[in-house]
């Protein structure tokens, strides 16, 4: 019985210690597949989600905020420059339009509150052997845009705040 107490305390100190810190905010874990803390550390600037944590930092915990991406090839310009760019072995650049969404979900406890979509178009030219996959740079930026974005839905988003007061009703001090 001693050893279940101890357990039971060492695994809650984290989350005692993560209240204690701000205690008008849950704790929220980020989860996201960018590879960047520059979205992290800027949402985590925000009042709204001051006490946001990593995923590895805040276990267990039921509030979520996940970003991912998604791309799509738009039109088909990059096939035809594809062809050309092989048929003259590369010299010619692959000329590609891709739209790229950006989707942040709140999720608690596995159910979703509010999910947030934003999109933009890019069109970028790439040789046909030094093709990058995954975000470009151009992307890279917009990625970051969208974070001001999320913040100011975040703000006029009538779930969240519900969620929050309810939170501080509960848990808060």
């Amino acid at each position: 019985m001693k050893y279940l107490l101890a357990v039971l305390l060492i695994i809650s100190s984290p989350f005692v210690a993560a209240a204690e810190e701000n205690s008008s905010s849950p704790q929220i874990k980020f989860l996201s597949i960018f590879d960047d803390d520059i979205s992290y550390d800027l949402l985590k600037k925000s009042p709204l989600l001051a006490n946001l944590a990593k995923e590895e930092d805040a276990p267990g915990c039921p509030i979520v905020v996940a970003a991912w991406y998604e791309q799509a090839e738009s039109g088909a310009s990059g096939a035809v420059t594809g062809l050309l760019s092989a048929s003259t072995l590369g010299l010619v650049p692959v000329v590609r339009g891709k739209d790229f969404t950006i989707k942040y979900k709140i999720r608690v406890n596995g159910n979703t509150v509010s999910e947030y979509e934003y999109k933009k178009s890019f069109v970028d030219t790439e040789f046909l052997f030094a093709m990058e996959h995954g975000l470009t740079d151009k992307a890279k930026v917009w990625v970051v845009e969208t974070v001001d974005l999320l913040l100011a839905d975040l703000e006029k988003d009538q779930k969240f705040a519900e969620l929050l007061q309810e939170y501080q009703y509960y848990f808060g001090s």
